[in-house]
């Protein structure tokens, strides 16, 4: 049924293609098949898989599968979804909604994830996998089970900061995000991964790199597999990547916290459950914190400088960006979120001293005060270091 249903559609495509264009190019445009042949049609609908298009001769409407567009078509077609997903992003940013930010329960990852193999080749030890958001290359060969595991972390986490209330801009580079996978720390060193790590995203390249012997996997006689396990430090990476256009104007403390911040939430099956985070991090009480008007100006220069001036204290600065950041959407004056969203509009439209939004008129020994009492509420007792 199915082979019957695309042979049809690729009739109907082919028909379409066969028609030479007459009306005016200000409401139409002339589409391209894969094997050259051109139509003069208006787009009225696109989906993941189709386009619906009105055939400029005689307006008759027909369904198009993406797969029989040419990529420059299918790339306008990633353009255009891409541009109204901004004006959409810019009109529902304009304002703070009235009943406040709405957090979901859960998050899951779409049950229709699709691997295609794009290569496997054996001799040069190059594998290339993709699903909707995500391309894979890696340098030995992944089950098919593992590949679709791994995209169901990667396609739940773009999801959950996609659908995120604080209104996060997202933009796929090109036509997918790029992932590259190595079985060895010696191969990852190699490519740019940094020593003792799991996962790093490079913003240069836009490109994630993983190093699978790091993660919960195991190697068997034919290929990878991924064990049950938590998967914190590639979920942490995944969301800088999709965050990428993010980046350029995010502050340290809110592109490291906000990370830390999808990191933590549970993740299992393929859903993300908000609704079970843990505040506490298992240490004795009290817990340490740095300072928030400390976090709220350090640079990148001064947040890296740290690995080498105080490497222990390195795990702290970044459980501190996580409560910082967790306080402001969660915890903050009537817990709605208000402070840090119009915080965001204002880094978005580059206003200087943003600051002083979630300062609010509070002094930082004011902020302390309040968020040492916010968080002794959700029965995590804090100092601040």
């Amino acid at each position: 049924m199915f082979n019957t249903l695309r042979t049809r559609l690729c009739s109907i495509l082919c028909c379409l293609l066969s028609v030479s264009p007459c009306l005016s190019k200000a409401e139409t445009r002339i589409w391209t098949d894969v094997n050259g042949r051109t139509l003069e049609a208006l787009l009225l609908k696109q989906s993941s898989e189709s386009v619906t298009l009105r055939r400029s001769q005689d307006q008759q409407v027909f369904e198009i599968p993406l797969s029989n567009l040419s990529a420059a078509d299918r790339r306008f077609l990633e353009l255009n979804q891409a541009s109204r997903k901004q004006a959409a992003h810019s009109q529902s940013a304009s304002s703070f909604p009235s009943e406040g930010l709405k957090w979901e329960a859960k998050i899951d990852a779409p049950n229709d994830i699709k691997i295609e193999v794009l290569s496997e080749d054996n001799r040069e030890s190059h594998y290339q996998y993709q699903s909707k958001h995500f391309r894979f290359t890696s340098n030995t060969k992944l089950s098919r089970k593992v590949v679709r595991e791994f995209a169901e972390i990667f396609e739940a986490t773009y999801r959950l900061v996609q659908q995120s209330p604080l209104n996060w801009e997202v933009r796929i580079p090109k036509d997918r995000f790029e992932a590259a996978f190595y079985h060895d720390e010696a191969s990852y060193l190699a490519a740019g991964g940094l020593p003792g790590s799991a996962g790093v995203y490079i913003p240069y390249k836009q490109t994630m790199l993983v190093r699978l012997d790091a993660l919960s996997t195991k190697k068997t006689s034919s290929s990878l597999t991924l064990d049950d396990g938590p998967q914190g430090t590639l979920i942490h990476e995944i969301t800088h990547q999709v965050q990428h256009h993010c980046l350029r104007y995010l502050p340290t403390w809110l592109a490291e916290g906000y990370a830390e911040y999808v990191e933590v939430i549970p993740f299992d099956r393929g859903k993300f459950r908000l609704d079970r985070i843990e505040l506490r991090s298992g240490r004795s009480r009290p817990d340490y914190m740095d300072a928030p008007s400390q976090l709220l100006e350090q640079s990148r220069s001064d947040w890296n400088a740290r690995f080498e001036l105080d490497p222990m204290g390195v795990t702290r600065q970044y459980r501190s960006a996580h409560l910082l950041t967790y306080y402001f959407m969660h915890l903050d004056g009537d817990g709605d979120g208000r402070r840090l969203w119009t915080y965001l509009r204002a880094l978005e439209s580059g206003q200087s001293n943003p600051t002083a939004i979630l300062l609010d008129g509070r002094t930082p020994e004011q902020l302390n005060e309040d968020l040492l009492d916010a968080f002794k509420r959700e029965d995590l007792e804090l100092e601040i270091y």
